[in-house]
């Protein structure tokens, strides 16, 4: 018979009554605490966190020189040039890279 196992978390510090926001907002004193640890402690940062589908969306264009990626990948396609996407290997790496 195996025994179950346990998450370990780090348990940074926040005040009292900001901790107790937050849990009003996460509903569980575990999701909270990893809240903390991300550095959410604000209740309405909590919310859009927790619920993504209430997220704003940023414009791509806030990234440095998106406009002259933009451009350079446009000429790239009218001149018929090679495009090489290049990716980190670890997991997320990967995902991002294929989508």
């Amino acid at each position: 018979m195996t025994k179950g196992c346990r998450w370990k978390y780090l348990k940074k510090e926040t005040d009292r009554e900001t901790f107790s926001l937050l849990r009003a907002e996460a509903g569980s004193e575990i999701i909270t605490q990893l809240l903390v640890n991300r550095g959410i402690d604000r209740p309405d940062n909590a919310k859009l966190f927790l619920n993504p589908d209430s997220m704003e969306e940023t414009s791509p264009y806030v990234f440095p020189d998106m406009e002259k990626t933009v451009e350079r990948i446009k000429r790239a396609i009218n001149e018929q040039e090679h495009i090489v996407i290049y990716g980190d290997f670890d997991a997320d790496g990967v995902t991002s890279t294929s989508v």
